[in-house]
């Protein structure tokens, strides 16, 4: 192999073979949502059954839950409001620059799914927003994926 450039700096060691790299097996990822179809009446026995019905969809036993587990002080309103703060703002500054075809913003995947940028971030549809970010999620992990 020839060389096309001389180092010069030789306090930087650069290696001309590098380690293997480790292929990952190609299998279809487990990516789900978990339904809250059990409305809670704030009582200690409806939050009990809301736990048990998350415990049975997420498929680990009830300790390795217990342990994962992270509450935190709200209720539904604040919960709603924070998600819509975070899916405006992941919209908003993950955009990025529709002028460079490389630029792989948010953008990007709204115009490869058919959204028109001017409806994409409707500040009063909360529906739609979650859709879209749903959309941009799944689509970036098919990106990195394919």
């Amino acid at each position: 192999m020839a060389e096309i450039a001389i180092n010069k700096d030789k306090s930087v060691n650069i290696d001309l073979k590098p380690p293997p790299i480790k292929v990952l097996d190609a299998r279809k990822p487990d990516i789900s949502m978990l339904k809250l179809m059990i409305a809670s009446d704030n009582s200690s026995e409806g939050v009990g059954k809301v736990y048990e019905g998350l415990v049975r969809q997420s498929g680990l036993g009830t300790e390795k839950f217990a342990s994962r587990l992270t509450v935190l002080k709200g209720d539904l309103g604040i919960g709603a409001h924070i998600l819509w703060n975070f899916t405006q703002a992941f919209i908003s500054f993950h955009w990025g620059d529709s002028t460079d075809s490389k630029d792989l913003g948010c953008w990007h995947f709204f115009k490869a799914l058919g959204i028109k940028s001017s409806q994409v971030l409707n500040k009063k549809d909360f529906s739609l927003m979650l859709v879209q970010l749903t959309k941009v999620h799944e689509a970036t992990i098919g990106y990195l994926l394919l």
